[in-house]
């Protein structure tokens, strides 16, 4: 010792706790109090605290218990809140009681530009003066407008000439010729002239064999998998083009896709502003059956083919007609005006269907609005004068006479439900006909009268299921599948009009029906529900289900009305206006904003030839690459050239030919009879007979095998396949990070290092599978992914022990497991992609049983790994990834033929704000990733052992199993009345990283074995598993197609796996300014308690990495939770709202009914 200072010296290497002190009996004493110790005589020493260890904290009495028992508390009652808060399903209805009038144009008359001369191309056309009429529904009628009411000045209106239709006496004007398909094709125009209030008429119309041979019944050719509809529709385009640059109007005024192609045609100064008028934007003008997209980064022969139809070089198609990977000639016309007017100039024939485009489609993102331009009527005969008594008597002579024309009982009392029209999926026929027997047996006083021509397979569907009915209900109900003309008297008849259209861009027949006095009773979407009526909205458009039922309730609501506010809204119905002025004005603007913005640009020539085009020329449009000193072609590839021009020359098809009408008639016709009244979806046995046709069609045995179903219909065995690859890519991770530790150098042991090198390895593999899938089918790309997988599991573990010994080894195969492991989101978003709707509807059920599974597998993993058992699970994991990728080269046609279509990274994207905020969410909670999963740590220090560590993971393995699936089952029944379910669960549960670093900080200074931190643990693990998964389904909903899903999951990912690569950083910065401690620090890792510096302690240290910034992610979850409904495109308004939470009209109300 030295002075009053005494030292006493221990063996170098050994901590305090194993010195032992030798001391006479008289230089000790007992402590004080009931302390075992002894002291020395003498001294006076502070009495030693209360032994943390004696007890384990079970109780919640103990106040330094609470914090962690109250988080926990609060973690379980906010999952189970979500879910019990949420199980109450109901359907919202609009009452509407007021017409809604549409608006005119904000800007003054005085600053537009006027369009003197106007030409319109459209097939449907009037010909007044001739008596000549070839409509198929809405365009015709707003073509008769457009004759009567346009502005005044020069009109010239563009047709083709049908066969059977006579025109009488027309002034020949001239001789058009165009190449089609590499031959020359020669088109007579004929040409009248006849003027009406102000308006000089001149009619254009073309005659070819291609365009006399449609009949007026049927104006437009389908499908578009024909070779001879392309001709025709690259014909007509060419010929309209030819007339707009012999013409040069002041404003080229196209209606929907038909002649969207014919601006491509005008070259340099021929070029001219245009509108884009959509009366129907569910048809494009899609090729559905081919994927017209570059493979292997190589042109496919079909785009070639394309090119040569309709005369375009393969860049103008690629980058005007191909969009989401198919042909699609509305696209040509929308590109053509973002290019020259900045967007200004597409228009909708109804402001709600303009904003639903708008919302909904993504063809249509990047245009600054989609113009107003609502359809005009005549209003009711005698201006809605008359009043409800009136009313009621016109209503009881014409129900009599309407029951005499049908073939109904007579009964007064009775009230007709009425529809007339086409019958295709569109107008919601097929449902009408599901719930025709429980609206008769429900209601005796109904009577139901169906009329029109059935048009598509949903319109057969609804033909074979009413046609065997019609006897069960005599004189109440009435069917006929032909043309069926009622006159308006008697349409005054009618109690209700059905309008339950799945898509409706005006809608007429609710006007018509109204000015008579009869409310609309079905679906509030697009241009329906601006008549008074019972509406109801498509709170989930994916679920047939939804939609059936609240169509059900919708009518049954309407039938039990009292009779006042019945006649109430049947008078408000007869005094609607929707005046032709406003639609002339709304017009009139829409030509002065294409003008305004117009700036003419060339972006070269289009065309592929401007005349005749010789064979030569015919195999170098058909060559995919040319001959060059370094690659020569194939004799036999040259063969192969001529043999495609000789197919041009047969006429052959090169498109995939869907299922023909005809002979989906008399599938569905015999399915339904061999069902015994068991009916199925029409959209579902519509996908039973394409996917039937396909199998037919296929030749591999393999594939054939993975095209049927498994699990009696649950998904098909493809899918089992995918989602093993996905199960089991948890255990590879495992594997993988066992592999490197137990090989790794010294220096290399460093965790942290370890951690970061994963997640940027994982931040390159998110970029590199996305780039990869630009070019590569996906079957292919997952198959690599296995081949990785045998690599690694294969040939890593059987290299030399020091193959390992230098750091740079290790950190790269590091960085090759972080690579690898983000190959398992191609497995999520193509476990999706032979479902028929092709979105995401099932996406909460099959991610939850998929995330449950892996889960389980990877925690399983875990088990065996620490019980010394990775050779068992290295063997497992290597023979699925060997069939799997054995399996995966012979996948169907679909996974082996598409490819991510060329767009923009952030092209459909961006404009989902709820997106970008769960993606923040995601990049802060990551940023805890690393000091958040110190939990390991904890439980080596606080005395847990190996066995334990291991009981605990095979806990999570055997409960999150049927926990997770049980809970993501509850959230897909949920979601299918409306996506609050997901929302509230995927933005309302905190992160589990939150609970875990609360425990930390409240009991990461005990010594014992606390059971209420390990279950805390436990709980929080399958909460944020749970969380992730919700989240992810979340974002794949929200982006709603497969496309955009891949390329947003992966920037999520992408982002995710750089803020986890920087978390260690983040949180040694962050828990070294608030405590002076750090979890990455090795000193603080070693002990809980404080330092006799004064520094924090490991669990401080944890508590001030995570909470920060845990709580900032769930603050932007919950914003995310705020912009949610609206961002989900199945969710289409709830009652009197609209899916941003905006009124959807005056006089409008909600009414809510359970289900």
């Amino acid at each position: 010792g030295t002075g009053d200072s005494k030292h006493l010296l221990v063996p170098a290497g050994l901590s305090a706790r194993n010195v032992a002190i030798f001391a006479p009996n008289d230089f000790a004493r007992p402590d004080d109090g009931d302390s075992d110790w002894l002291v020395c005589s003498g001294v006076d020493l502070p009495p030693i605290p209360e032994d943390p260890c004696k007890e384990e904290f079970w109780s919640l009495e103990d106040p330094l218990m609470l914090m962690t028992w109250a988080a926990l508390a609060v973690w379980l009652l906010i999952f189970c809140t979500t879910l019990l808060w949420n199980l109450r399903s109901s359907v919202y209805l609009c009452i509407v009681k007021q017409a809604t009038r549409p608006n005119g144009p904000a800007s003054s008359r005085e600053a537009r530009l006027e369009a003197r001369h106007v030409l319109t191309a459209a097939i449907e056309h009037t010909i007044p003066e001739r008596g000549v009429k070839v409509s198929a529904g809405g365009l015709g009628k707003v073509l008769d407008q457009m004759l009567r009411e346009h502005p005044p000045g020069e009109l010239s209106l563009v047709h083709p000439m049908f066969g059977d239709v006579e025109y009488g006496p027309l002034k020949e004007y001239r001789l058009l010729t165009v190449v089609v398909d590499g031959k020359d094709q020669e088109v007579q125009v004929m040409t009248m002239k006849s003027e009406m209030n102000g308006i000089m008429r001149t009619w254009y119309l073309l005659k070819h064999d291609l365009f006399t041979q449609q009949s007026k019944k049927t104006p437009y050719p389908s499908p578009m998998t024909k070779l001879a509809v392309l001709r025709y529709f690259s014909l007509w385009n060419q010929c309209v083009a030819q007339l707009v640059s012999e013409l040069n109007p002041d404003v080229y005024h196209c209606m929907d896709y038909h002649a969207a192609l014919a601006p491509l045609y005008l070259q340099g100064a021929k070029r001219i502003p245009m509108i884009l008028v959509l009366h129907n934007a569910d048809y494009m003008g899609i090729i559905e059956t081919d994927f017209i997209n570059d493979r292997f980064w190589k042109t496919v022969p079909q785009l070639r083919r394309l090119s040569l139809v309709f005369n375009l070089k393969v860049a103008t198609i690629r980058k005007y007609c191909t969009f989401e990977g198919r042909f699609n000639m509305l696209k040509a016309g929308v590109t053509y005006i973002k290019e020259t007017q900045a967007g200004h100039g597409v228009c909708a024939v109804s402001v709600n269907y303009g904003a639903e485009l708008k919302r909904e489609r993504t063809l249509f993102d990047g245009l600054p609005s989609i113009m107003p331009l609502d359809n005009a009527t005549d209003p009711a005969d005698d201006q809605g004068a008359a009043g409800v008594d009136e009313l009621k008597a016109r209503r009881f002579q014409a129900k009599a006479a309407l029951q005499k024309h049908c073939g109904l009982e007579l009964d007064p009392g009775a009230k007709i439900l009425i529809f007339i029209g086409r019958w295709v999926k569109q107008k919601g026929v097929d449902h009408i006909a599901m719930l025709t027997p429980a609206l008769l047996r429900s209601h005796p006083e109904v009577q139901i009268v169906l009329a029109g021509p059935p048009d598509d397979a949903c319109g057969l569907y609804a033909q074979e299921l009413l046609t065997p009915i019609v006897p069960e209900f005599p004189g109440r109900l009435f069917v006929c599948t032909e043309f069926f003309m009622l006159p308006p008297e008697m349409r005054r008849g009618a109690h209700l009009c059905f309008t339950p259209s799945c898509s409706e861009p005006f809608g007429y027949v609710d006007v018509e029906f109204g000015l008579l006095g009869v409310p609309s009773v079905g679906c509030a979407v697009g241009g329906l529900g601006k008549m008074p009526g019972v509406y109801f909205r498509q709170q989930n458009s994916d679920s047939a289900k939804m939609l059936l039922e609240a169509f059900f309730i919708a009518v049954d609501y309407a039938l039990d009305m009292p009779d006042r506010e019945y006649w109430e809204m049947a008078k408000a119905a007869t005094v609607a206006e929707f005046p032709f002025e406003v639609w002339r004005d709304n017009l009139t603007e829409a030509y002065s904003q294409a003008l305004k913005h117009f700036r003419p640009k060339d972006n070269g020539v289009h065309m592929l030839y401007d005349k005749v085009a010789a064979n030569e020329s015919l195999r170098e449009a058909m060559a995919h690459r040319g001959s060059s000193m370094f690659r020569r072609t194939s004799s036999a590839r040259n063969i192969a050239q001529q043999m495609q021009v000789l197919d041009i020359e047969d006429n052959a098809e090169f498109l995939m030919q869907a299922v023909s009408e005809a002979r989906t008639h008399d599938i569905m016709k015999q399915t339904m009879a061999d069902a015994c009244g068991r009916k199925g979806d029409a959209e579902a046995l519509q996908a039973s007979i394409c996917q039937a046709e396909q199998r037919l069609t296929e030749r591999n045995h393999i594939t054939l095998w993975l095209m049927k179903p498994f699990a009696r219909g649950l998904c098909l065995r493809i899918h089992v396949v995918i989602a093993l690859c996905y199960i089991f890519s948890s255990v590879g991770e495992t594997l993988l990070k066992h592999i490197a530790t137990s090989h790794a150098g010294s220096a290399f042991n460093n965790s942290e290092v370890a951690w970061t090198t994963f997640y940027s390895g994982a931040f390159i593999g998110c970029f590199f599978w996305l780039s990869l899938s630009r070019g590569i089918p996906p079957n292919v790309l997952m198959a690599i992914s296995q081949m990785i997988n045998i690599l690694f599991f294969v040939l890593v573990p059987s290299l030399p022990q020091h193959s390992f010994d230098s750091d740079v080894a290790a950190m790269l195969y590091w960085a090759l497991c972080g690579m690898q492991s983000t190959s398992r989101l191609l497995y999520i978003i193509w476990n999706f992609n032979e479902d028929f709707h092709g979105g995401f509807q099932v996406a909460a059920r099959r991610i939850g049983v998929l995330e449950s599974l892996r889960t389980a597998v990877g925690w399983l993993a875990v088990f065996l790994v620490k019980k010394d058992m990775e050779d068992l699970v290295t063997m497992i994991v290597s023979v699925v990834s060997l069939a799997s990728l054995v399996l995966l080269f012979k996948a169907p046609h679909c996974y082996s033929t598409y490819c991510l279509p060329p767009s923009g990274l952030l092209e459909g994207i961006l404009s989902h704000k709820s997106f970008l905020l769960l993606v923040a969410s995601e990049a802060l909670n990551f940023l805890t990733a690393f000091p958040s999963q110190s939990y390991a740590t904890w439980w080596t220090l606080n005395g847990w052992v190996q066995s334990d560590i291991r009981l605990f993971a095979l806990s999570i393995a055997v409960l999150s199993l049927p926990i997770l699936m049980a809970t993501f089952a509850l959230l897909q029944r949920m979601s299918v009345w409306g996506p609050w379910a997901m929302r509230d669960f995927a933005c309302l549960v905190p992160p589990g990283s939150l609970l875990r670093a609360i425990a930390f900080y409240n009991l990461g200074w005990l010594h014992h074995r606390s059971w209420l931190f390990a279950v805390t643990v436990l709980v929080s693990v399958g909460v944020e598993v749970a969380r992730g998964a919700a989240v992810w389904s979340s974002i794949m909903t929200i982006l709603g197609n497969k496309w955009y899903a891949l390329k947003g999951c992966y920037l999520c990912l992408a982002i995710a796996s750089l803020c986890g690569a920087l978390s260690p950083t983040v949180a040694n910065w962050i828990s070294l300014t608030a405590c002076g401690a750090s979890p990455v620090d090795p000193n603080t890792k070693v002990t809980l308690d404080k330092p006799v510096t004064g520094r924090g302690s490991m669990g401080e240290a944890v508590g001030w990495a995570v909470i920060p910034l845990a709580l900032a992610s769930y603050v932007l979850r919950l914003l995310a939770a705020r912009y949610f409904n609206s961002d989900v495109l199945t969710f289409k308004g709830n009652g009197a709202s609209l899916p941003d939470g905006s009124r959807s009209g005056v006089g409008h109300s909600t009414r809510r009914v359970g289900t």
